[in-house]
């Protein structure tokens, strides 16, 4: 089972990263949303667009780490704590 830990709607991007599905760039990121499975220890940034649907992710140790990343590449509204 999945958790979603935090979430956060993306103002806009700082344009320090790039996200690619196959050769598509992404520019459509509406909102992000950390989330962790029961089975596993690390943490997952979820790339959401403006409907909930993943488009997506990036794998991290902990949840510093995801959130750090998230705060790096977005200027974003305030986190909502989902637990």
């Amino acid at each position: 089972m999945i958790k979603i830990l935090k979430t956060a709607i993306v103002k806009s991007s700082k344009g320090v990263t790039s996200h690619r599905v196959g050769d598509d760039s992404i520019s459509n990121i509406y909102s992000v949303s950390i989330s962790q499975y029961d089975e596993d220890d690390g943490f997952y940034l979820l790339y959401l667009d403006e409907n909930g649907i993943e488009i997506t992710d990036t794998y991290h140790n902990s949840l510093n780490d995801a959130v750090s990343q998230a705060e790096f590449e977005f200027h974003l509204k305030n986190w909502d704590d989902c637990v």
